[in-house]
Protein backbone atom coordinates (compact mmCIF):
# COMPACT_ATOMS: atom_id res chain seq x y z
CA UNK A 1 0.00 0.00 0.00
CA UNK A 2 1.38 3.35 -0.98
CA UNK A 3 1.74 6.11 1.60
CA UNK A 4 1.06 9.83 1.13
CA UNK A 5 4.07 12.14 1.15
CA UNK A 6 4.27 14.65 4.05
CA UNK A 7 6.82 17.34 4.85
CA UNK A 8 7.72 17.92 8.40
CA UNK A 9 9.28 21.00 9.80
CA UNK A 10 12.65 19.21 9.87
CA UNK A 11 12.95 19.00 6.12
CA UNK A 12 11.15 22.20 5.07
CA UNK A 13 11.51 24.47 8.02
CA UNK A 14 7.73 25.17 7.93
CA UNK A 15 5.26 23.80 10.56
CA UNK A 16 2.56 22.88 8.07
CA UNK A 17 0.42 20.95 10.59
CA UNK A 18 0.26 23.96 12.91
CA UNK A 19 -0.66 26.31 10.09
CA UNK A 20 -3.45 24.01 8.89
CA UNK A 21 -4.78 23.61 12.42
CA UNK A 22 -4.84 27.38 12.94
CA UNK A 23 -6.60 27.93 9.62
CA UNK A 24 -9.21 25.36 10.56
CA UNK A 25 -9.73 27.02 13.95
CA UNK A 26 -10.23 30.39 12.26
CA UNK A 27 -12.84 28.79 10.02
CA UNK A 28 -14.61 27.37 13.07
CA UNK A 29 -14.73 30.84 14.60
CA UNK A 30 -16.53 32.18 11.53
CA UNK A 31 -18.98 29.28 11.55
CA UNK A 32 -19.64 29.73 15.26
CA UNK A 33 -20.26 33.44 14.76
CA UNK A 34 -22.80 32.65 12.03
CA UNK A 35 -24.50 30.06 14.24
CA UNK A 36 -24.62 32.51 17.12
CA UNK A 37 -26.10 35.18 14.87
CA UNK A 38 -28.57 32.65 13.48
CA UNK A 39 -29.69 31.67 16.99
CA UNK A 40 -30.07 35.34 17.93
CA UNK A 41 -32.17 36.06 14.84
CA UNK A 42 -34.30 32.98 15.52
CA UNK A 43 -34.87 34.14 19.08
CA UNK A 44 -35.74 37.62 17.86
CA UNK A 45 -38.16 36.19 15.33
CA UNK A 46 -39.91 34.27 18.10
CA UNK A 47 -40.10 37.37 20.25
CA UNK A 48 -41.64 39.40 17.41
CA UNK A 49 -44.22 36.65 16.88
CA UNK A 50 -45.11 36.69 20.57
CA UNK A 51 -45.15 40.50 20.53
CA UNK A 52 -47.65 40.52 17.67
CA UNK A 53 -49.80 37.95 19.52
CA UNK A 54 -49.95 40.20 22.60
CA UNK A 55 -51.08 43.17 20.48
CA UNK A 56 -53.63 41.02 18.63
CA UNK A 57 -55.06 39.81 21.95
CA UNK A 58 -55.29 43.43 23.07
CA UNK A 59 -57.18 44.54 19.95
CA UNK A 60 -59.49 41.53 20.28
CA UNK A 61 -60.35 42.66 23.81
CA UNK A 62 -60.94 46.17 22.44
CA UNK A 63 -63.38 44.91 19.80
CA UNK A 64 -65.81 43.85 22.53
CA UNK A 65 -65.85 47.47 23.73
CA UNK A 66 -66.60 48.96 20.33
CA UNK A 67 -70.39 48.59 20.55
CA UNK A 68 -72.68 50.68 22.73
CA UNK A 69 -74.63 47.51 23.66
CA UNK A 70 -71.54 46.22 25.49
CA UNK A 71 -71.96 49.01 28.05
CA UNK A 72 -75.50 48.19 28.99
CA UNK A 73 -74.92 44.74 30.50
CA UNK A 74 -78.02 43.31 32.09
CA UNK A 75 -78.60 40.21 34.15
CA UNK A 76 -81.81 38.24 34.44
CA UNK A 77 -83.06 36.28 37.42
CA UNK A 78 -85.97 34.02 38.26
CA UNK A 79 -87.17 33.42 41.83
CA UNK A 80 -88.28 29.92 40.79
CA UNK A 81 -85.95 28.47 38.18
CA UNK A 82 -87.88 25.17 38.30
CA UNK A 83 -90.85 26.99 36.78
CA UNK A 84 -89.05 29.26 34.32
CA UNK A 85 -85.73 30.87 33.47
CA UNK A 86 -84.93 34.13 31.74
CA UNK A 87 -81.86 35.11 29.71
CA UNK A 88 -81.10 38.51 28.19
CA UNK A 89 -79.48 39.74 24.99
CA UNK A 90 -79.09 43.09 23.26
CA UNK A 91 -82.20 45.23 23.34
CA UNK A 92 -83.34 44.14 26.80
CA UNK A 93 -84.52 46.73 29.30
CA UNK A 94 -84.65 46.69 33.06
CA UNK A 95 -87.89 45.54 34.65
CA UNK A 96 -89.73 43.11 36.90
CA UNK A 97 -92.46 40.69 35.80
CA UNK A 98 -94.89 38.36 37.56
CA UNK A 99 -95.30 34.98 35.85
CA UNK A 100 -97.78 32.12 36.21
CA UNK A 101 -97.49 28.99 34.04
CA UNK A 102 -100.69 27.03 33.35
CA UNK A 103 -99.63 24.73 30.47
CA UNK A 104 -96.42 23.77 28.69
CA UNK A 105 -96.24 23.46 24.91
CA UNK A 106 -96.33 19.88 23.66
CA UNK A 107 -95.55 18.25 20.33
CA UNK A 108 -98.24 15.94 18.97
CA UNK A 109 -97.28 12.27 19.43
CA UNK A 110 -99.28 9.27 18.19
CA UNK A 111 -98.73 5.53 18.02
CA UNK A 112 -99.68 2.57 15.87
CA UNK A 113 -101.48 -0.44 17.28
CA UNK A 114 -99.37 -3.31 18.62
CA UNK A 115 -97.56 -5.32 15.93
CA UNK A 116 -95.81 -8.69 16.01
CA UNK A 117 -92.28 -7.26 15.91
CA UNK A 118 -90.23 -4.37 14.54
CA UNK A 119 -88.57 -6.58 11.90
CA UNK A 120 -91.36 -8.88 10.71
CA UNK A 121 -92.87 -8.00 7.32
CA UNK A 122 -96.40 -6.58 7.57
CA UNK A 123 -97.48 -8.13 4.25
CA UNK A 124 -99.43 -4.96 3.51
CA UNK A 125 -99.32 -2.62 0.54
CA UNK A 126 -100.66 0.85 0.00
CA UNK A 127 -100.00 4.57 0.05
CA UNK A 128 -100.77 7.01 2.84
CA UNK A 129 -99.84 10.64 3.47
CA UNK A 130 -98.15 12.11 6.54
CA UNK A 131 -98.57 15.89 6.55
CA UNK A 132 -99.09 15.76 2.79
CA UNK A 133 -96.01 13.61 2.07
CA UNK A 134 -96.74 10.25 0.41
CA UNK A 135 -95.41 7.06 2.00
CA UNK A 136 -95.49 3.95 -0.19
CA UNK A 137 -95.64 0.64 1.69
CA UNK A 138 -94.64 -2.66 0.06
CA UNK A 139 -95.45 -6.18 1.25
CA UNK A 140 -91.87 -6.73 2.47
CA UNK A 141 -91.86 -3.59 4.65
CA UNK A 142 -91.70 -3.88 8.43
CA UNK A 143 -92.04 -1.22 11.14
CA UNK A 144 -88.34 -0.34 10.85
CA UNK A 145 -88.38 0.22 7.08
CA UNK A 146 -91.63 2.22 7.26
CA UNK A 147 -90.10 4.43 9.96
CA UNK A 148 -87.09 5.01 7.70
CA UNK A 149 -89.33 5.99 4.78
CA UNK A 150 -91.27 8.46 6.92
CA UNK A 151 -88.09 10.03 8.31
CA UNK A 152 -86.59 10.52 4.83
CA UNK A 153 -89.83 12.06 3.50
CA UNK A 154 -89.22 15.31 5.42
CA UNK A 155 -92.82 15.29 6.59
CA UNK A 156 -92.23 17.33 9.74
CA UNK A 157 -92.40 14.29 12.02
CA UNK A 158 -89.94 11.87 13.61
CA UNK A 159 -90.84 8.17 13.35
CA UNK A 160 -89.53 5.97 16.18
CA UNK A 161 -89.82 2.34 17.28
CA UNK A 162 -90.79 0.83 20.61
CA UNK A 163 -89.94 -2.86 21.01
CA UNK A 164 -91.78 -4.34 23.99
CA UNK A 165 -91.26 -7.94 22.92
CA UNK A 166 -93.34 -10.35 20.87
CA UNK A 167 -96.67 -8.80 19.93
CA UNK A 168 -95.76 -5.49 21.57
CA UNK A 169 -93.95 -3.59 18.82
CA UNK A 170 -95.07 -0.03 18.06
CA UNK A 171 -94.33 2.71 15.53
CA UNK A 172 -94.69 6.24 16.92
CA UNK A 173 -94.86 9.59 15.15
CA UNK A 174 -93.79 12.81 16.91
CA UNK A 175 -94.25 16.26 15.39
CA UNK A 176 -90.93 18.09 15.05
CA UNK A 177 -92.60 21.33 16.16
CA UNK A 178 -94.54 21.78 19.37
CA UNK A 179 -97.79 23.69 19.75
CA UNK A 180 -101.47 23.33 18.89
CA UNK A 181 -100.70 23.94 15.22
CA UNK A 182 -98.40 20.92 15.01
CA UNK A 183 -101.16 18.29 14.80
CA UNK A 184 -100.01 15.41 12.60
CA UNK A 185 -102.19 14.97 9.51
CA UNK A 186 -102.74 11.43 8.13
CA UNK A 187 -104.54 10.54 4.91
CA UNK A 188 -105.15 7.06 3.50
CA UNK A 189 -104.63 7.09 -0.28
CA UNK A 190 -104.83 3.41 -1.23
CA UNK A 191 -104.38 -0.12 0.12
CA UNK A 192 -104.61 -1.32 3.70
CA UNK A 193 -101.20 -0.35 5.10
CA UNK A 194 -102.43 2.58 7.19
CA UNK A 195 -105.40 0.61 8.54
CA UNK A 196 -103.10 -2.28 9.56
CA UNK A 197 -101.21 0.21 11.74
CA UNK A 198 -104.44 1.26 13.41
CA UNK A 199 -104.27 4.56 11.49
CA UNK A 200 -102.00 5.75 14.34
CA UNK A 201 -105.16 6.29 16.36
CA UNK A 202 -103.48 6.09 19.78
CA UNK A 203 -102.60 9.57 21.03
CA UNK A 204 -99.67 9.68 23.43
CA UNK A 205 -99.42 13.49 23.65
CA UNK A 206 -101.83 16.04 22.29
CA UNK A 207 -100.62 19.05 20.33
CA UNK A 208 -100.74 21.88 22.83
CA UNK A 209 -99.68 25.51 23.13
CA UNK A 210 -98.02 26.84 26.24
CA UNK A 211 -100.39 28.99 28.29
CA UNK A 212 -99.04 31.48 30.80
CA UNK A 213 -99.80 34.77 32.45
CA UNK A 214 -97.32 37.65 32.46
CA UNK A 215 -98.18 40.62 34.63
CA UNK A 216 -101.85 39.63 34.49
CA UNK A 217 -101.95 39.17 30.69
CA UNK A 218 -102.84 35.67 29.43
CA UNK A 219 -100.55 34.64 26.58
CA UNK A 220 -99.99 31.56 24.42
CA UNK A 221 -96.95 30.17 22.61
CA UNK A 222 -96.33 27.12 20.45
CA UNK A 223 -92.92 26.77 22.13
CA UNK A 224 -91.69 26.66 25.69
CA UNK A 225 -88.65 28.76 24.75
CA UNK A 226 -90.18 32.13 23.93
CA UNK A 227 -88.12 34.96 22.45
CA UNK A 228 -88.99 38.63 22.86
CA UNK A 229 -92.24 38.26 24.85
CA UNK A 230 -90.05 40.30 27.19
CA UNK A 231 -88.10 42.45 24.66
CA UNK A 232 -84.47 41.43 24.22
CA UNK A 233 -84.92 38.35 26.39
CA UNK A 234 -85.74 34.66 26.09
CA UNK A 235 -88.23 33.12 28.52
CA UNK A 236 -88.04 29.34 28.99
CA UNK A 237 -91.05 27.68 30.59
CA UNK A 238 -90.19 24.49 32.46
CA UNK A 239 -93.08 23.57 34.78
CA UNK A 240 -96.82 24.25 34.82
CA UNK A 241 -100.00 23.78 36.85
CA UNK A 242 -103.56 24.41 35.68
CA UNK A 243 -104.47 26.05 38.98
CA UNK A 244 -101.79 28.73 38.52
CA UNK A 245 -99.81 27.58 41.54
CA UNK A 246 -96.58 27.41 39.53
CA UNK A 247 -94.99 30.76 38.88
CA UNK A 248 -92.02 33.04 39.39
CA UNK A 249 -90.95 36.66 39.63
CA UNK A 250 -88.64 37.57 36.76
CA UNK A 251 -86.25 40.50 36.99
CA UNK A 252 -83.86 42.23 34.62
CA UNK A 253 -81.35 44.51 36.32
CA UNK A 254 -78.19 46.35 35.38
CA UNK A 255 -75.09 44.20 35.83
CA UNK A 256 -72.68 46.73 37.35
CA UNK A 257 -70.12 44.05 38.19
CA UNK A 258 -70.20 42.77 34.62
CA UNK A 259 -69.41 46.23 33.26
CA UNK A 260 -66.58 46.68 35.73
CA UNK A 261 -65.16 43.29 34.68
CA UNK A 262 -64.95 44.57 31.10
CA UNK A 263 -62.94 47.55 32.32
CA UNK A 264 -60.54 45.24 34.19
CA UNK A 265 -60.12 43.07 31.09
CA UNK A 266 -59.15 46.18 29.14
CA UNK A 267 -56.62 47.15 31.82
CA UNK A 268 -55.11 43.64 31.95
CA UNK A 269 -54.81 43.22 28.17
CA UNK A 270 -53.20 46.68 27.89
CA UNK A 271 -50.70 45.86 30.64
CA UNK A 272 -49.90 42.49 29.07
CA UNK A 273 -48.44 44.37 26.06
CA UNK A 274 -46.51 46.84 28.24
CA UNK A 275 -45.14 44.04 30.46
CA UNK A 276 -44.01 42.03 27.44
CA UNK A 277 -42.09 45.00 26.04
CA UNK A 278 -40.47 45.68 29.42
CA UNK A 279 -39.43 42.05 29.94
CA UNK A 280 -37.79 41.90 26.52
CA UNK A 281 -36.13 45.34 26.65
CA UNK A 282 -33.91 44.84 29.69
CA UNK A 283 -30.24 45.91 29.65
CA UNK A 284 -27.49 44.58 31.94
CA UNK A 285 -24.96 47.38 32.59
CA UNK A 286 -22.32 44.90 33.82
CA UNK A 287 -22.46 42.32 31.04
CA UNK A 288 -23.82 44.73 28.41
CA UNK A 289 -26.34 42.02 27.40
CA UNK A 290 -29.74 43.23 26.29
CA UNK A 291 -33.18 41.86 25.53
CA UNK A 292 -34.31 41.36 21.91
CA UNK A 293 -36.55 44.48 22.02
CA UNK A 294 -33.98 46.78 23.65
CA UNK A 295 -33.80 49.92 21.50
CA UNK A 296 -36.34 48.45 19.08
CA UNK A 297 -38.23 51.20 17.24
CA UNK A 298 -41.43 49.14 16.85
CA UNK A 299 -41.65 48.53 20.59
CA UNK A 300 -41.11 52.22 21.27
CA UNK A 301 -43.80 53.20 18.77
CA UNK A 302 -46.34 50.77 20.28
CA UNK A 303 -45.73 52.12 23.79
CA UNK A 304 -45.99 55.72 22.61
CA UNK A 305 -49.14 55.22 20.54
CA UNK A 306 -50.96 53.23 23.21
CA UNK A 307 -50.24 55.89 25.83
CA UNK A 308 -51.23 58.70 23.48
CA UNK A 309 -54.61 57.15 22.55
CA UNK A 310 -55.31 56.24 26.16
CA UNK A 311 -55.09 59.86 27.26
CA UNK A 312 -57.03 61.40 24.36
CA UNK A 313 -60.21 63.34 24.92
CA UNK A 314 -63.28 62.00 23.13
CA UNK A 315 -66.50 63.87 22.52
CA UNK A 316 -67.87 66.48 24.86
CA UNK A 317 -69.07 66.62 28.44
CA UNK A 318 -67.27 66.53 31.75
CA UNK A 319 -66.28 62.86 31.39
CA UNK A 320 -64.40 63.04 28.10
CA UNK A 321 -61.29 60.95 28.77
CA UNK A 322 -60.39 57.73 30.55
CA UNK A 323 -58.61 59.54 33.39
CA UNK A 324 -62.00 60.85 34.54
CA UNK A 325 -63.35 57.30 34.36
CA UNK A 326 -60.83 56.05 36.90
CA UNK A 327 -57.97 55.00 34.64
CA UNK A 328 -54.38 56.21 34.96
CA UNK A 329 -50.75 55.41 34.11
CA UNK A 330 -48.06 54.46 36.64
CA UNK A 331 -44.31 55.15 36.32
CA UNK A 332 -43.79 51.96 34.31
CA UNK A 333 -46.43 52.96 31.76
CA UNK A 334 -48.93 50.38 33.04
CA UNK A 335 -52.63 51.20 33.29
CA UNK A 336 -54.18 51.56 36.73
CA UNK A 337 -57.89 51.35 37.45
CA UNK A 338 -59.64 52.99 40.39
CA UNK A 339 -62.83 50.97 40.89
CA UNK A 340 -64.34 53.39 43.40
CA UNK A 341 -63.88 56.32 41.00
CA UNK A 342 -65.41 54.29 38.19
CA UNK A 343 -68.43 53.33 40.32
CA UNK A 344 -69.02 56.98 41.21
CA UNK A 345 -68.91 58.18 37.60
CA UNK A 346 -71.02 55.25 36.31
CA UNK A 347 -73.66 55.98 38.95
CA UNK A 348 -73.81 59.70 38.09
CA UNK A 349 -73.49 59.29 34.31
CA UNK A 350 -74.31 55.68 33.22
CA UNK A 351 -73.59 56.45 29.54
CA UNK A 352 -70.08 57.83 30.15
CA UNK A 353 -68.23 54.50 29.63
CA UNK A 354 -69.94 53.85 26.30
CA UNK A 355 -69.32 57.42 25.08
CA UNK A 356 -65.61 57.03 25.72
CA UNK A 357 -64.98 53.49 24.50
CA UNK A 358 -67.58 52.67 21.84
CA UNK A 359 -68.09 53.97 18.33
CA UNK A 360 -71.47 55.66 18.12
CA UNK A 361 -73.68 57.45 15.68
CA UNK A 362 -76.72 59.70 15.83
CA UNK A 363 -79.12 60.68 13.07
CA UNK A 364 -81.26 63.69 12.28
CA UNK A 365 -84.28 61.44 11.59
CA UNK A 366 -85.82 58.35 13.20
CA UNK A 367 -85.95 56.56 9.83
CA UNK A 368 -82.13 56.58 9.63
CA UNK A 369 -80.19 54.68 12.26
CA UNK A 370 -76.52 53.96 12.95
CA UNK A 371 -75.88 50.18 13.06
CA UNK A 372 -72.15 49.49 13.13
CA UNK A 373 -68.70 50.56 11.92
CA UNK A 374 -65.18 49.24 11.52
CA UNK A 375 -61.78 50.38 12.73
CA UNK A 376 -61.34 52.11 9.35
CA UNK A 377 -64.46 54.28 9.62
CA UNK A 378 -63.52 57.92 10.07
CA UNK A 379 -65.36 60.25 12.43
CA UNK A 380 -67.52 62.90 10.81
CA UNK A 381 -70.97 64.09 9.72
CA UNK A 382 -72.26 62.25 6.67
CA UNK A 383 -75.22 62.99 4.41
CA UNK A 384 -77.27 59.95 3.33
CA UNK A 385 -79.11 60.01 0.00
CA UNK A 386 -81.48 57.15 -0.88
CA UNK A 387 -82.26 56.51 -4.52
CA UNK A 388 -84.33 53.38 -3.88
CA UNK A 389 -86.12 52.41 -0.66
CA UNK A 390 -86.17 48.76 0.40
CA UNK A 391 -89.36 46.77 -0.20
CA UNK A 392 -90.71 43.37 0.81
CA UNK A 393 -91.49 40.50 -1.55
CA UNK A 394 -95.24 39.99 -1.90
CA UNK A 395 -97.91 38.23 -3.93
CA UNK A 396 -101.71 38.09 -4.07
CA UNK A 397 -103.93 35.12 -4.95
CA UNK A 398 -105.80 35.29 -8.22
CA UNK A 399 -109.18 34.47 -6.68
CA UNK A 400 -110.88 35.37 -3.40
CA UNK A 401 -112.28 32.66 -1.14
CA UNK A 402 -115.99 33.40 -0.85
CA UNK A 403 -117.13 30.02 0.53
CA UNK A 404 -115.88 27.92 3.46
CA UNK A 405 -113.11 25.46 2.62
CA UNK A 406 -113.22 21.81 3.58
CA UNK A 407 -109.46 21.86 4.20
CA UNK A 408 -106.86 19.42 2.94
CA UNK A 409 -105.35 21.81 0.39
CA UNK A 410 -101.56 21.51 0.30
CA UNK A 411 -99.64 24.80 0.11
CA UNK A 412 -95.89 24.62 -0.53
CA UNK A 413 -93.74 27.60 0.48
CA UNK A 414 -90.17 27.92 -0.82
CA UNK A 415 -87.56 30.37 -2.05
CA UNK A 416 -84.52 32.26 -0.79
CA UNK A 417 -86.34 33.67 2.25
CA UNK A 418 -86.49 30.10 3.58
CA UNK A 419 -82.89 29.36 2.68
CA UNK A 420 -83.92 27.18 -0.27
CA UNK A 421 -85.91 24.71 1.83
CA UNK A 422 -89.62 23.97 1.43
CA UNK A 423 -92.40 24.15 4.01
CA UNK A 424 -95.58 22.20 3.32
CA UNK A 425 -98.80 23.42 4.95
CA UNK A 426 -102.04 21.39 4.82
CA UNK A 427 -104.98 23.75 5.26
CA UNK A 428 -107.34 23.06 8.14
CA UNK A 429 -110.46 24.39 6.42
CA UNK A 430 -112.84 27.18 7.27
CA UNK A 431 -113.05 30.77 6.10
CA UNK A 432 -110.39 32.89 4.39
CA UNK A 433 -109.71 34.53 7.76
CA UNK A 434 -109.12 31.08 9.27
CA UNK A 435 -106.51 30.38 6.60
CA UNK A 436 -104.79 33.71 7.31
CA UNK A 437 -104.64 32.83 11.01
CA UNK A 438 -103.33 29.34 10.28
CA UNK A 439 -100.44 30.72 8.20
CA UNK A 440 -99.58 33.48 10.68
CA UNK A 441 -99.60 31.08 13.64
CA UNK A 442 -97.62 28.30 11.98
CA UNK A 443 -94.26 28.07 13.79
CA UNK A 444 -92.44 27.25 10.54
CA UNK A 445 -93.81 30.24 8.64
CA UNK A 446 -94.68 33.07 11.01
CA UNK A 447 -91.09 34.39 11.30
CA UNK A 448 -90.84 34.67 7.50
CA UNK A 449 -94.31 35.59 6.19
CA UNK A 450 -97.32 37.71 7.01
CA UNK A 451 -100.68 36.70 5.57
CA UNK A 452 -103.65 39.06 5.17
CA UNK A 453 -106.67 39.72 2.98
CA UNK A 454 -106.63 42.62 0.53
CA UNK A 455 -109.60 44.92 -0.17
CA UNK A 456 -111.06 42.35 -2.56
CA UNK A 457 -110.81 39.55 -0.01
CA UNK A 458 -107.92 37.87 -1.80
CA UNK A 459 -105.15 36.17 0.16
CA UNK A 460 -102.01 38.32 0.27
CA UNK A 461 -98.64 36.90 1.36
CA UNK A 462 -95.80 39.28 2.20
CA UNK A 463 -92.29 38.50 3.41
CA UNK A 464 -91.37 39.91 6.79
CA UNK A 465 -87.84 40.66 5.61
CA UNK A 466 -86.79 43.25 3.04
CA UNK A 467 -84.76 43.14 -0.14
CA UNK A 468 -83.80 40.63 -2.78
CA UNK A 469 -83.13 37.98 -0.16
CA UNK A 470 -86.83 37.94 0.82
CA UNK A 471 -88.03 36.35 -2.44
CA UNK A 472 -90.31 33.33 -2.14
CA UNK A 473 -92.54 30.90 -4.06
CA UNK A 474 -95.96 29.51 -3.12
CA UNK A 475 -97.95 26.82 -4.96
CA UNK A 476 -101.11 24.83 -4.29
CA UNK A 477 -102.03 21.26 -5.20
CA UNK A 478 -105.54 22.42 -6.18
CA UNK A 479 -106.84 24.60 -8.96
CA UNK A 480 -107.89 28.04 -7.78
CA UNK A 481 -111.53 28.30 -6.73
CA UNK A 482 -113.75 30.37 -4.45
CA UNK A 483 -113.64 27.49 -1.92
CA UNK A 484 -109.88 27.39 -1.36
CA UNK A 485 -106.88 29.71 -1.10
CA UNK A 486 -107.27 30.91 -4.69
CA UNK A 487 -103.53 30.43 -5.34
CA UNK A 488 -103.83 27.64 -7.90
CA UNK A 489 -101.39 25.04 -9.16
CA UNK A 490 -99.44 27.57 -11.23
CA UNK A 491 -98.50 29.34 -8.02
CA UNK A 492 -98.53 32.84 -6.66
CA UNK A 493 -97.09 35.63 -8.81
CA UNK A 494 -94.54 37.17 -6.48
CA UNK A 495 -93.05 40.65 -6.82
CA UNK A 496 -89.51 40.37 -5.51
CA UNK A 497 -88.36 42.76 -2.80
CA UNK A 498 -85.83 45.50 -3.56
CA UNK A 499 -82.66 46.34 -1.64
CA UNK A 500 -82.15 49.90 -0.50
CA UNK A 501 -79.79 51.89 -2.75
CA UNK A 502 -78.03 55.19 -2.24
CA UNK A 503 -74.92 57.02 -1.10
CA UNK A 504 -73.22 57.87 2.18
CA UNK A 505 -71.11 61.04 2.07
CA UNK A 506 -71.38 60.97 -1.73
CA UNK A 507 -69.93 57.45 -1.92
CA UNK A 508 -72.04 54.72 -3.55
CA UNK A 509 -73.01 52.32 -0.77
CA UNK A 510 -73.87 48.63 -0.93
CA UNK A 511 -77.50 47.89 -0.15
CA UNK A 512 -78.78 44.71 1.48
CA UNK A 513 -82.40 44.79 2.57
CA UNK A 514 -82.78 48.01 4.58
CA UNK A 515 -79.04 48.29 5.29
CA UNK A 516 -76.50 50.50 3.51
CA UNK A 517 -72.76 49.80 3.86
CA UNK A 518 -70.01 52.31 3.07
CA UNK A 519 -67.57 51.29 0.31
CA UNK A 520 -64.01 50.03 0.84
CA UNK A 521 -61.30 52.67 0.66
CA UNK A 522 -63.57 55.58 1.56
CA UNK A 523 -63.90 57.62 4.75
CA UNK A 524 -67.12 55.70 5.47
CA UNK A 525 -65.62 52.25 4.95
CA UNK A 526 -67.36 49.78 7.23
CA UNK A 527 -70.09 52.25 8.25
CA UNK A 528 -73.48 50.54 8.20
CA UNK A 529 -76.77 52.41 8.49
CA UNK A 530 -80.39 51.26 8.42
CA UNK A 531 -83.07 53.16 6.53
CA UNK A 532 -86.65 52.19 7.38
CA UNK A 533 -88.42 54.93 5.44
CA UNK A 534 -90.12 54.76 2.06
CA UNK A 535 -89.18 58.15 0.58
CA UNK A 536 -86.11 58.84 -1.54
CA UNK A 537 -83.70 61.75 -1.86
CA UNK A 538 -81.73 63.25 1.02
CA UNK A 539 -83.16 61.34 3.99
CA UNK A 540 -80.95 62.80 6.72
CA UNK A 541 -77.41 62.97 8.00
CA UNK A 542 -75.48 60.79 10.41
CA UNK A 543 -72.93 62.01 12.94
CA UNK A 544 -70.33 59.31 13.64
CA UNK A 545 -67.80 59.35 16.47
CA UNK A 546 -64.90 56.96 17.02
CA UNK A 547 -64.45 55.77 20.57
CA UNK A 548 -61.19 54.93 22.32
CA UNK A 549 -61.59 51.26 21.39
CA UNK A 550 -61.91 52.07 17.68
CA UNK A 551 -59.02 54.55 17.70
CA UNK A 552 -56.73 52.15 19.52
CA UNK A 553 -57.59 49.26 17.18
CA UNK A 554 -56.97 51.46 14.14
CA UNK A 555 -53.57 52.56 15.55
CA UNK A 556 -52.48 48.98 16.27
CA UNK A 557 -53.44 47.75 12.79
CA UNK A 558 -50.27 49.27 11.33
CA UNK A 559 -48.33 46.75 13.43
CA UNK A 560 -50.54 43.65 13.14
CA UNK A 561 -51.56 43.85 9.46
CA UNK A 562 -50.49 40.46 8.07
CA UNK A 563 -49.37 41.99 4.75
CA UNK A 564 -47.91 45.41 5.45
CA UNK A 565 -47.71 45.45 9.24
CA UNK A 566 -44.43 46.44 10.91
CA UNK A 567 -44.39 43.16 12.84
Amino acid sequence: MSQGITFSGLSSGIDVNSIVTQLMNLEKVSVNRIKTQQAKLSQQQGVYGAFKSRITAFTTALSSLNQVSAFNPLKAASTNSDAATLTTSSGAVQGSYSLKVFKLAQAHKISSTAQASTTEALNQTGVFKVNGKEITVEASDNLGSIASKINTADAGVTASLINGGAGKAYLTLTAKESGAGSTISLEDVSGGALASLGSFGTQILGAQDAEFELDGLTLNSNKNEIADVIPGSTLTLKKAALDGSVGSTLTITRDADGLKSKMKEFRDSYNAVIDFIAQNSQFDSETYSSGPLFGDSSASQVTSIMGDVLLRSVGSGSVNNLIRLGFGLDEAGRVTFDEAAFDKVAAEDPNAPSRLFAASGSSTTSALRYVSSSAKTKAGNYEVIVTQAATRSSGTAGMAQANPSGGGETLTFGGSVLGGRSVVLTTAGGSATDLVNQINNDSRLRDYFNASLDNDGKLKIESRGYGSGSSFTLTSDQAASDSNSGIGTSGLTVTAGLDVAGTINGQTATGTGQFLMGPTGSTVEGLQVMYTGSTTGTVGSLSFSQGIANQMTDSMFSFTDSVNGLL
